[in-house]
């Protein structure tokens, strides 16, 4: 459902960026709220079998996805490129994409050039990039920019901020932790924090909480912020550590940093949860 829903939001996302860019309006967009996816690939470009029919067919001609990790799996950066994917199908643009967290060195700035080198009209930036992302639109004000967990509140008029209830989720993933857990010691496995990953995690362990609370038992919440969200190797260590320390449900909310995590996990045939 989570990743149904990001990807009909950044779809939508799409569509109204490229309808302001016909569009003579001169008030900012305001922020968007909505309900509820190792080594850096070669970009590649996708242009659709069949081109864009007149009604369809905009200014913008290319599409760039700076994903904070991998996009080859189920999680964050895998729900948003899928979003970039069916707008770039339904509007006859090019994509591409880039990493930018590379086992914690985040080099935002150097994969939105990337993009800029590539012709993107529209760009796409995530979580942590936010700070390169508002320097990259002051420089680049014919640009659109679309930060996904970005805050933006009367921002410029090419750069706005798709947001979920990060809590909510978490919440519901950490009630039903609770109910399930047989050992009554949970975890979670973050990446870096910035608010919507730390509401995640507040959501969760208060999820945890109340499970606990109608089932009048104590439950251990484990946690850790992570320095990546590209180290799988990181995650599976510290998921191992988790298994020996008696949990046996994990909530893997870092990228591919928690992806390692969950695999670790599944290997060890314990319950896991993903963002």
């Amino acid at each position: 459902m989570y990743q149904k829903m990001l990807n009909v939001t950044l779809f939508i996302m799409l569509i109204s960026v490229l309808l302001v860019g016909c569009s003579t309006a001169s008030e900012p967009p305001t922020m968007i709220s909505v309900l509820p996816t190792p080594t850096e690939p070669e970009p590649t470009a996708t242009k659709p079998p069949t081109p864009a029919s007149d009604e369809t067919k905009t200014d913008a001609t290319k599409v760039c996805l700076v994903a904070k990790s991998s996009v080859d799996v189920n999680g964050f950066n895998k729900f948003i490129y899928d979003g970039m994917q069916d707008a770039t199908k339904d509007y006859g643009l090019e994509s591409t994409y880039f990493i930018s967290d590379t086992s914690g060195n985040v080099d935002a700035g150097a994969r939105i050039q990337d993009c800029l080198d590539f012709g993107a009209n529209i760009i796409i930036t995530t979580s942590v990039e936010k700070d390169a992302t508002i320097k990259a639109v002051e420089n680049y004000p014919d640009v659109f920019f679309i930060g996904v967990d970005h805050f933006v509140e009367n921002g410029p008029k090419n750069y706005v901020g798709v947001q979920t209830h990060d809590d909510q989720v978490g919440f519901l993933v950490g009630y039903l932790a609770g109910l399930v857990t047989k050992s009554n010691i949970v975890a979670g496995v973050y990446g870096i924090p910035y608010p919507p990953l730390m509401r995640f995690r507040n959501g969760y362990e208060q999820g945890v909480k109340l499970a606990a609370q109608e089932l009048d038992k104590e439950i251990e919440i484990l946690g850790v912020y992570l320095d990546s969200f590209n180290d799988p190797e990181s995650g599976a260590a510290t998921a191992l550590d988790y298994i020996e320390q008696g949990a046996d449900v994990i909530f893997g909310a870092a990228g591919a940093t928690g992806t390692g995590a969950i695999l670790r996990w599944k290997y060890k045939r314990r319950r896991i949860y993903y963002q």
